[in-house]
C-alpha cells in the first residue's frame, strides 16, 4: 500500500485538505458528518455493541450529478458530484451520500459516509440477521452508468481497493460476502424474500465481476501503459445467481413484494418511531426514520 497523504480540492471558492490512507482512499467523511448531510433530528449512530457487516454490496450512480467524468476527471470535479449526491440524498433520504465508498473513473476512491452509522443504499433486510441492510451492508458505489458506460482498468482497481477498504473495518464477520445490488438476498420484516429489482451497479461492472474482476490483482501501472486499457466485458448479461426461485422470479417481475414490505416494515418500525419523539438521541431505542424517507413514507 502507498504512503499517506494528502488531496486538495477547490470547492466554493476554497480549498480544502483530505487525507489519504494507505490504499489511497481520501477521507472525505469529515467534510459530510455535519447537519448540513444528515438530519440532525434522527441518530443515525449504530450502537458499538451491534455494529456488525455482513455484505459489501455494489452500486452505480445510473448516471451522473453533473457532466460525465472521465479517466482525465480532476479532483476537485469528482468533489463537486460528491457534493451534489449528498445533497441530493439529504433531501431524499435524510442523509448524504448514502453510500460509505464512491469510486470514480479516474480510479479514486473516496470515503464519504462514516463506518458506524445508518446509511441510505440498499432497502429490506439482511437474510440472517433480520437487520436493515442500511445497517449490516456498506454501500461501495460507482459513479456514472455502468449499463452504459463500460467497465475500465481504472474503474476495476477502484472497485477492488473499496472492497479492500470495508474487509479493514471493525465489525466485519468471517464470511462477509459481497452482493451486487441488484442480487442482493432481502427479506422484509415478516422474513419473505423478495427481489431488490434493480440491475445495480449496472451490466459491465456484472459482466467484469462474472469473469472474476474481483478476484484479479491490482497493479501499479501507469496511465501509458496497456494494462490501463479499456476493460471489453465481452458479452453483457445479467442474471441473478441460482439461489432461491422466488428471487429469480422477482428479479423479473420487478417490485411484486414491494408495497407489502413498505407496509410490514411500516408496522413494524412504528413503536420505534414512538420512542424516537421521547428521546430521538437514545442510539439504543431510536430506528433511524431515515429508514421510512428511503421508502417515500416520510419528508
Amino acid at each position: 500500500m502507498g504512503a499517506l497523504g494528502q488531496q486538495i480540492v477547490t470547492y466554493g471558492g476554497r480549498e480544502y485538505g483530505f487525507i489519504t490512507n494507505g490504499r489511497g482512499v481520501i477521507n472525505a467523511v469529515p467534510f459530510f458528518d455535519t447537519a448540513e448531510f444528515a438530519d440532525p433530528a434522527t441518530n443515525w449512530a449504530i450502537p458499538s455493541k451491534s455494529l456488525e457487516v455482513r455484505a459489501v454490496l455494489l452500486h452505480h450512480w445510473a448516471g451522473w450529478y453533473g457532466p460525465r467524468l472521465t479517466e482525465t476527471a480532476t479532483a476537485s470535479q469528482e468533489f463537486d458530484q460528491l457534493v451534489a449526491c449528498a445533497r441530493d440524498h439529504r433531501t431524499r433520504f435524510g442523509i448524504g451520500p448514502g453510500y460509505n465508498l464512491i469510486a470514480f473513473p479516474s480510479g479514486r476512491v473516496w470515503a464519504v459516509g462514516r463506518h458506524g452509522t445508518h446509511r441510505a443504499h440498499t432497502k429490506g433486510r439482511e437474510v440472517k440477521s433480520m437487520r436493515p441492510w442500511n445497517e449490516v451492508g456498506r454501500g461501495a458505489c460507482v459513479a456514472g452508468n455502468l449499463s452504459e458506460e463500460p467497465m475500465t482498468q481504472r474503474l476495476a482497481q477502484a472497485v477492488r481497493t473499496m472492497v479492500a477498504e470495508v474487509m479493514s473495518w471493525p465489525g466485519v464477520i468471517p464470511d462477509v460476502a459481497v452482493h451486487e445490488h441488484g442480487l442482493t438476498p432481502t427479506v422484509n420484516s415478516a422474513g419473505t424474500k423478495y427481489s431488490q429489482a434493480t440491475e445495480c451497479p449496472g451490466r459491465a461492472l456484472s459482466a467484469w465481476r462474472a469473469q472474476g474482476g474481483l478476484t484479479m490483482p491490482n497493479t501499479q501501472a501507469t496511465p501509458d501503459d496497456p494494462a490501463w486499457k479499456q476493460y471489453q466485458p465481452g458479452p453483457v448479461s445479467y442474471e441473478p445467481e441460482p439461489l432461491q426461485e422466488v428471487w429469480r422470479q422477482g428479479y423479473r417481475v420487478g417490485r411484486a413484494h414491494q408495497a407489502r414490505d413498505d407496509h410490514d416494515a411500516l408496522m413494524g418500525l412504528v413503536p420505534g418511531l414512538l420512542e424516537a419523539v421521547r428521546s430521538p438521541r437514545d442510539a439504543e431505542a431510536t430506528p433511524p426514520i431515515g429508514i421510512l424517507r428511503q421508502m417515500g413514507m416520510a419528508s
